[in-house]
């Protein structure tokens, strides 16, 4: 770890938080799987994945059940957001796909960039919500902001709850499969 100054503020609500943080120089830091799932979002600098090489520049980095990771930063702004297992788990069952007894995210990289986009709409919003004054005098816009993304998340990475989506979807996968799944 190099020496580096570090700025950081905190928006949360009961199910959920949004760090904000910016480092000046550079940092090196293990991120462990915990019982939260944590997305870094980069929004400026850099972010490189250490185990696989893979520099971030707009990409989410998804932290959850099994998927530990070491993150440099250089130079770096981005957002840390920890969400609870319950929220995904009410998200997940309001669709219509078999509920899983624990959501697992399958794969640490996005399902593609629709799904990521999705991501950045939804965080975009949530952290304009929380930095705006009025937020505090309106605790159920607050309240709603975890499972936006957690929907959102379940939209961007695959997961044992979106199995079934993800199938449907897959263009390598023939017809009659997708007709008797469906």
């Amino acid at each position: 770890m190099c020496s580096s100054d570090l700025t950081h503020r905190r928006y949360e609500s009961p199910l959920m938080a949004v760090d904000e943080v910016q480092i000046q120089g550079q940092v090196s830091c293990q991120i462990p799987a915990a019982d939260s799932v944590v997305v870094i979002q980069p929004r400026a600098g850099s972010v490189t994945v250490t185990e696989s090489g893979m520099r971030s520049p707009d990409s989410p980095v998804l932290v959850a059940h099994g998927m530990s990771c070491v993150l440099r930063f250089n130079g770096a702004r981005f957002h840390v957001v920890s969400i609870k297992q319950d929220v995904l788990f009410k998200v997940a069952a309001d669709t219509d796909a078999p509920l899983p007894p624990r959501i697992q995210f399958l794969n640490c990289r996005p399902r593609s960039r629709p799904g990521v986009r999705a991501w950045h709409r939804a965080l975009d919003y949530v952290t304009d919500t929380f930095t705006s004054a009025d937020t505090v005098q309106q605790p159920l816009i607050a309240g709603a902001a975890a499972p936006l993304l957690a929907t959102a998340l379940l939209e961007c990475y695959p997961s044992n709850a979106t199995a079934e989506h993800d199938l449907l979807n897959d263009p390598a996968v023939p017809g009659a499969l997708k007709d008797a799944v469906s």
